[in-house]
């Protein structure tokens, strides 16, 4: 047996169904349901119920015995249940859209318009006020005008007070300066300036003003010279002075020597005396050796290590070597691919700005290698890669590896030829 039931859309009507709608509509299924016949009428199999999509029915179909449910659906947030926004047809949950939104007067906070001006339009009250108007501001016929003490009218096109729009003379209390030149401004501020001639104006004793008073105390003469003077400077001498000649005052400042006390300059100095370092020294961006001597021993002496890698100074009292000066000396910038060179000990800076690059190690084969032979290799940029790499059967210390890479840092690596097949890796570091 079917049961039809007719219930109340709203294909053809803006407004949500009302209340006496939507009663209508359940009481068109409670009088089906009613219908369904009893046992004694007949068997029934299934009874189903459905609804719009809005409600959601549970326990359907029913082949025995149940109670048939419908409830709202859960619908996404901020939606309303409405009809199409171009055309009519089944209403649906959707976003409110401009035309589903009443023009507001403005009895309600509203403008009242369902338009906008046009372009540099003013919203105003209309001259009856009761109602908001767009109005047009033009130029000479419309002005704002100010009127405190003095009136003060500002074209609206010209965005700007002129003094022709000035009025009048604002008197101080008002916030001018009740004169009508500049100089006449200026002494209308000051206190009276007659008989007050070689006077300086100063904070009277109860801070309550400015007064003109004589100044005493005042600086008759520098180095026995008066009048107008000039300080200039110079680098005469051997010890800081001033020296006075006519109307002139000179400082002198010499630049330090092995004799003279004076300033560290950018040339080439020889000082002399003792120096303590309250803080640690500056050291340069390049490794550098500063030797008592020379290459050779230097007994009971001492050689100042720079380590620009490290940032750090050492003192070394002990025979420095060949290998150790030769050190000292900076190779060029490698922007590419390079092979370090098996008889001398020497630093390699690599400029991997534009690119990975990679520094391959000598074949430890090679006669004219020298175990203990020093390297440092210094990445000069954090961008992009620095592969250290060895050759043939070669390796690379503990790491058991033919590689060793600096990524994405600079810094430095020292590495040392051990013997045949080896080389070490004896320390890292990174340069901020």
């Amino acid at each position: 047996m079917a049961i039809t039931v007719n219930l109340i859309k709203r294909s053809e009507q803006a407004s949500p169904l009302s209340a006496s709608q939507f009663d209508a509509n359940m009481t068109a299924i409670e009088t089906a349901f009613n219908l369904v016949p009893t046992s004694t009428d007949g068997t029934v199999e299934s009874v189903g119920l459905v609804l719009p999509n809005i409600f959601t029915v549970t326990v359907s179909p029913i082949t025995t015995s149940g109670i048939l449910t419908a409830v709202l659906a859960n619908q996404s947030a901020n939606l309303v249940f409405a009809g199409p926004t171009s055309s009519s047809s089944t209403p649906t949950f959707r976003a409110l859209v401009n035309g589903d939104l009443p023009v507001v007067g403005t009895d309600k906070g509203g403008t009242g318009k369902s338009t906008i001006g046009t372009s540099l339009q003013l919203l105003r009250t209309n001259s009856a006020a009761n109602a908001l108007e767009y109005a047009t501001i033009e130029a000479g016929s419309s002005k704002v005008t100010v009127t405190n003490g003095a009136t003060i009218s500002i074209d609206i096109v010209e965005n700007q007070i002129s003094r022709a729009n000035l009025i009048g003379i604002t008197p101080i209390v008002g916030g001018g300066t009740n004169a009508s030149t500049a100089q006449g401004g200026r002494l209308a501020l000051l206190p009276s300036i007659t008989g007050n001639a070689g006077k300086a104006l100063v904070v009277n004793g109860g801070e309550t003003d400015a007064a003109w008073s004589t100044i005493t105390g005042a600086i008759a003469s520098v180095n026995s010279l008066t009048g107008a003077l000039t300080i200039t400077s110079g680098i005469s001498g051997t010890d800081v002075a001033v020296a006075s000649a006519g109307s002139t005052i000179t400082v002198n400042i010499p630049s330090a020597s092995a004799s003279n006390r004076g300033v560290i300059t950018t040339a080439a100095q020889t000082i002399a005396g003792q120096k303590t370092f309250s803080d640690a020294p500056i050291v340069p961006t390049t490794d550098t050796y500063i030797l008592y001597s020379n290459a050779g021993e230097v007994s009971g002496s001492a050689a100042f290590v720079v380590d620009a890698a490290k940032e750090q100074m050492q003192v070394k009292r002990s025979i420095i070597t060949e290998r150790q000066v030769a050190l000292g000396f900076n190779d060029t910038y490698h922007t590419t691919n390079q092979n370090v060179a098996p008889e001398k000990d020497y630093i390699l800076y690599f400029d991997t700005s534009g690119g990975s690059l990679d520094c391959t190690m000598f074949d430890t084969t090679n006669p004219s290698a020298e175990i203990g032979s020093l390297y440092k290799i210094v990445k000069t940029t954090a961008a992009n890669n620095l592969v250290i790499k060895v050759q043939g059967s070669d390796s690379i210390g503990t790491l058991a590896t033919t590689t060793y890479t600096l990524t994405g840092v600079k810094g430095w690596v020292d590495v040392q030829f051990v013997k045949s097949g080896l080389f070490s890796i004896l320390s890292t570091g990174t340069i901020s």
